[in-house]
Order: structure tokens, then C-alpha cells, then sequence
């Protein structure tokens, strides 16, 4: 078993060992709600996250968060954490027996993700606490994030030279 877990993590490190950060990647969140994830650097370990999910059939989210992300052991494998707003609609909150308002909020996140050559991979957790409307004061949602890298940062360090 031993050996196992050696190799895995060996083999984890060669193969992210290439991979740098990106500015621009975009794909699926998939979770208990499925959307569209699109993440943005905007300068040293600050990016912002656009999310918007939905259930297909009742309720949809829009989430903006803005988040710090730092990496673990080695480049293209980082954790994060970080805040923002939501804006909901759900027509489930709309019947006979009550009229609530759609949620708006505030939302935070932690996670980690890992960057394997063009894809970025996330795990995160997803706490929400709505401050108007919907029908429970908090939420969360922890979800599996699958981006397609389109733009990388350049890296400059002792080994490489600074293209202009």
C-alpha cells in the first residue's frame, strides 16, 4: 500500500511539475447543482471566480467571488479561499401557500485545485447565507470544478529569461 500512495504522489508531482498558473480557464461545476465556472486572475494570488448553476428545473444562482489562492508543495497544485455575492431564482419559493423573495447574499468558498497541463481541476465548499429572501438563512454546496486553461501567466524566475 506503501508503494502505492509513493507512486501516486510521485507521479502527481511529475506530471504537474510543467504546469504553471493560468490568467483565464473556464468549465463545469458539478455538484449538487450543475453550471458554468469561469476563473480570472487579476494580479499576484487574486482571482475572481464567476459561477452559475442551476437545477434545471426551478432554480438558478449567479455567484461573484473574489479569491486568494496560494500554492501547496510545488507550482500548478494550490489551495484557496475567499468571498463574494449571490443573486437566486426559484420558482419553487412562489406558490399558493407562500410568496418568498429570490435570495441574494453573501457566499464563501475554500478549496484546493491542481493544474494538469491545459485543465485545472477544484474541490471546494460553498457556504452561502442569504440576507433577503429564500427560504433558509444558510446554504452550502460543496462541488468538483473542471476547467479548460486558456491563458497562462508567465513565469519568471532564475532559470528563465524575461521575454518582452
Amino acid at each position: 500500500m506503501k508503494r502505492v500512495v509513493l507512486i501516486t504522489f510521485a507521479l502527481l508531482i511529475a506530471g504537474t511539475s510543467f504546469a504553471q498558473s493560468y490568467k483565464t480557464a473556464i468549465g463545469a461545476r458539478l455538484g449538487q447543482q450543475t453550471g458554468l465556472t469561469i476563473d480570472q486572475h487579476l494580479f499576484k494570488n487574486i482571482y475572481i471566480e464567476g459561477i452559475f448553476i442551476t437545477n434545471f428545473k426551478t432554480k438558478s444562482t449567479v455567484v461573484v467571488l473574489g479569491k486568494f489562492q496560494k500554492k501547496i508543495l510545488f507550482r500548478g497544485f494550490h489551495y484557496y479561499f475567499g468571498g463574494g455575492l449571490h443573486k437566486a431564482w426559484d420558482a419553487s419559493l412562489h406558490t399558493a401557500e407562500r410568496d418568498l423573495k429570490n435570495p441574494v447574499g453573501v457566499t464563501g468558498v475554500a478549496g484546493v485545485g491542481i493544474n494538469l497541463g491545459k485543465v485545472n481541476l477544484a474541490l471546494d465548499y460553498k457556504p452561502a447565507v442569504n440576507i433577503v429572501g429564500g427560504d433558509r438563512l444558510l446554504q452550502s454546496q460543496a462541488a468538483v470544478s473542471v476547467r479548460y486553461i486558456l491563458g497562462r501567466t508567465e513565469r519568471n524566475g532564475p532559470f528563465r529569461r524575461n521575454r518582452k
